[in-house]
């Protein structure tokens, strides 16, 4: 990560495009490992295996739910944004949409706004980091979120979006490769997909049914590939980077296309972690530690 950021501090110093976009010359196949690891974060890890241990079977209708928001996203939007982005000499949402609009008060008004609720977003971020040093490195609750938070900014102001995006290159692939590892082994230790809705069955019906009354209704899941879809589009940080992406010509858009929805099926399968870990640890006293209790 240090040598990262010091090779990406050099190049962001090109400019305001090199710090914010990578000077738009990223590779298709590093913006889909970041695209993929900020669109899922610490609530895959850490909040989705909760909800699945507490829900279910029906919980894993989000995982095929995101696979239809990918494909639109990437055909429908990805490109076209590239394009106007460029020739507006954009290098931010709120500055691409207030030219777009000829309007100062779009693009103040849409500051404002990602500052407000993408700090309500960031406490599961950072909520996760912290419970992740506390486990591991013991260092407590409250001066893990403090640590975590100095870094972060400090790393960000420094290397610019490509620190952001080689970071996440480096750091997702080992994401990836122990979240096969423990949904393979949570698969294999309760008897694969039919041996674990069984086992779930026993503990209750509803654990191993298609639907969930709450929150995965036929209704709820109609809304939930709707959410899916307009997630990628809505979310400032994820569109930003397909400002960087390099191109926007078919053969990148291809890779783009193929890397996230086979990283993305992986690291979202989580949920499986999750029911395994409802029949091997029935007595969690917070679901939100099932992943690392798990591994």
């Amino acid at each position: 990560m240090i040598i990262i950021g010091y090779v990406s501090s050099k190049k962001a110093t090109a400019g305001l495009e090199a710090h914010y976009l990578g000077g738009r010359s990223m590779h298709p196949a590093v913006i889909a490992v970041t695209f993929v690891t900020a669109s899922t974060s610490a609530g895959v890890f850490m909040g989705e295996p909760g909800l699945a241990y507490d829900l279910g079977m029906p919980a894993l209708w989000a995982p095929l739910a995101l696979i239809t928001g990918l494909i639109v996203t990437t055909l429908l939007y990805t490109s076209r944004l590239r394009k106007f982005t460029i020739n507006m000499g954009s290098l931010t949402m709120p500055n691409f949409l207030g030219k777009r609009y000829d309007s100062d008060a779009v693009r103040i008004i849409l500051a404002l706004l990602i500052i407000i609720f993408y700090s309500v977003a960031m406490i599961a971020q950072f909520k996760g980091a912290a419970i992740l040093f506390n486990t591991v490195l013991g260092i407590p609750f409250n001066i893990s979120l403090i640590v975590f938070g100095v870094i972060v900014a400090v790393y960000v102001s420094i290397g610019g979006f490509r620190a952001i995006a080689w970071t996440d290159m480096v750091q997702g692939l080992p994401m990836i490769f122990f979240s096969i590892v423990l949904i393979v082994t949570s698969l294999v230790l309760t008897g694969g997909m039919s041996g674990l809705s069984s086992r779930l069955s026993e503990i209750g019906p509803e654990l191993a049914s298609l639907f969930e009354p709450s929150t995965y209704s036929p209704w709820g899941i109609v809304g939930l590939y709707v959410f899916w879809t307009l997630i990628f589009i809505s979310n400032p940080h994820l569109s930003t980077k397909f400002m960087a992406m390099r191109s926007s010509g078919k053969s990148d858009m291809r890779i783009f296309l193929y890397i996230t929805l086979v990283l993305g099926l992986i690291i979202n399968l989580n949920y499986i972690i999750g029911l395994a870990g409802r029949v091997m640890l029935p007595d969690l006293p917070n679901v939100d530690y099932a992943t690392i209790t798990m591994a």
